[in-house]
């Protein structure tokens, strides 16, 4: 069984010094069957891990979790007063490949989500200007009924469509999901470098390597 320590007097085999980071602030342990968890060690500003879906962070208690070697921790906030790291670190330190691919992988699902939202919405100007199509047609209110062979019932069921799709039309734009995507690029692009609190850009995320640090 393996236990690491985290914090700026643990032993991780990576430096940690940011202000809001405690001393023994966390620990990592991987048993002999290779189980990974962590528990937070009374530290000041806490442990967090990042939901691999949402890229919310959960705070760690003092109960051991379980993880895996890609989660990311994140020991007293996510900027440069604390530290952040995935956990594979505590065991290949320096070695950032996994975490970059990883990255992309979620930026390239971002992607296709946000062709998903540019799709619906595509779609929803489409049935919008067939609504206001069928408005202007109703507007010729009699000789619609006439042509629809005198079928009030089939005429209510027209307006109501053309109505209802204008107004789908006139509230979405899609801007909604758009703003949903771009926060979750912000929560999934910082670097995986313990020691440097850079956000990557797309440019940087797809080279797989931080502009800042180099790494």
């Amino acid at each position: 069984m393996k236990k690491i320590i985290l914090g700026t007097m643990g032993n991780q085999p990576f430096k940690i010094s940011g202000g809001g980071v405690s001393g023994e602030h966390a620990t990592v342990t991987i048993d002999d069957h290779g189980n990974w968890s962590i528990a937070d060690m009374g530290s000041t500003n806490g442990t967090f891990l990042r939901d691999d879906a949402t890229g919310e962070l959960s705070p760690v208690g003092t109960t051991p979790i379980h993880i895996h070697p890609m989660t990311f921790i994140v020991l007293g906030s996510d900027d440069s007063m604390g530290c952040c790291f995935y956990a594979r670190q505590v065991l290949k330190p320096g070695d950032f490949n996994d975490e970059h691919l990883y990255i992309c992988d979620k930026h390239q699902q971002l992607n296709a989500q946000e062709q998903k939202s540019s799709s619906i919405t595509k779609r929803i100007k489409q049935f919008t200007f067939i609504a206001m199509l069928g408005i202007t047609i109703l507007s010729f209110e009699p000789h619609v009924i006439e042509w629809l062979g005198g079928n009030s019932k089939m005429f209510n069921f027209y307006r109501i469509f053309s109505l209802a799709s204008s107004g789908v039309g006139a509230f979405y734009d899609g801007k909604s999901l758009k703003d949903k995507v771009k926060r979750k690029r912000k929560l999934f692009n910082q670097c995986p470098n313990p020691q440097c609190s850079h956000h990557m850009s797309a440019s940087e995320i797809e080279d797989k390597r931080c502009a800042k640090c180099g790494k």
